[in-house]
């Protein structure tokens, strides 16, 4: 096991990095992540003169959100990017310099889509369906149809949250039907009514709970497009299709890092453009105030 460094001893550690930078980017999750995030946002800035070989992993959410409040330097630009979490549903969070939180619920939801899924499929199965047989066997808008119970887990997930200040986030696993690629939904509803039954138990009426579920219906409407956005993209989508792979194309045993990665390399980046909007501006913004100076 190799040494762990703090927080604040891996964000000093960007200066060593500057050269390969024009931009300094914090993140959530461990180095691991690393050659997802600099897949990921090297395609974003591909077509600016924005130069980005190395991102820097903080840890949690709550590591990063302090080093970006702690942070006074003007000398580099810098970002810090956390997820937009449960906390998406329910909760609008302050604004703080230099952070910008995801419109999802993680950084994963972004690489999700047809073209990423199917192609990543495509290359680890050798080439030995055509991409139309791979898309007619993934079906993904059949898949993400099937799926959209999901969302109704997740209001739940963040109603318990909101009213309970915590929710167990089990992993799709516990709501795979075990004789297909596909979830249960008879299990979704289970868990959902035992959510629901452990916050009255914990006092919280009818009424409180029926409202919480009305005010996330009104802001989410059940489609795919919610779906991808509020449902989490590391323990629940990709996990999905990652399934749904090994089931109608190849059996590929991958770590979780492997299949990001791969679905990083093709995935539509349209989603991502008020973070690359964010990036361009910090960078000019540098640039302005260093002529100034």
């Amino acid at each position: 096991m190799g040494l762990e460094y703090s927080p604040e001893v891996k964000q000093v550690t960007s200066v060593f990095k500057e050269y390969r930078n024009d931009i300094d980017i914090y993140t959530e999750d461990k180095n691991e992540d690393k050659a997802f995030y600099v897949s990921l946002l090297g395609r974003l800035v591909s077509d600016t003169n924005i130069t980005i070989h190395d991102i820097f992993p903080l840890g949690c959410k709550e590591d990063v959100i302090k080093a970006c409040k702690t942070d006074r330097g003007k000398r580099r630009p810098s970002l810090y990017v956390v997820d937009g979490d449960i906390f998406l549903l329910y909760q609008k969070e302050e604004p703080i310099e230099k952070l910008f939180r995801l419109d999802a619920y993680c950084v994963e939801n972004y690489v999700i889509c047809e073209e990423s899924v199917c192609q990543t499929a495509y290359e680890l199965n050798g080439g030995r369906f055509s991409m139309d047989e791979i898309k007619s066997r993934i079906n993904y808008f059949g898949v993400l149809k099937n799926s959209l119970p999901l969302i109704d887990l997740f209001f739940w997930y963040s109603i318990q949250s909101e009213l309970f200040g915590k929710f167990e986030l089990r992993h799709i696993n516990a709501f795979f039907n075990m004789q297909s690629a596909v979830v249960d939904n008879g299990k979704i509803s289970n868990r959902i009514e035992e959510i629901k039954e452990g916050l009255i138990n914990h006092k919280y009426s009818e009424k409180v709970l029926e409202s919480s579920l009305i005010k996330r219906e009104e802001k989410f409407e059940k489609s795919i497009e919610s779906l991808l956005k509020i449902v989490s993209g590391k323990d629940f989508l990709i996990p999905l299709f990652c399934n749904v792979i090994n089931h109608s194309v190849c059996n590929i045993s991958l770590p979780k890092e492997a299949w990001k990665y791969h679905l990083s390399k093709t995935c539509n980046l349209d989603k991502l453009g008020e973070l690359k909007e964010v990036i361009i501006s910090t960078c000019i913004a540098y640039q302005q105030k260093s002529t100034n100076d």
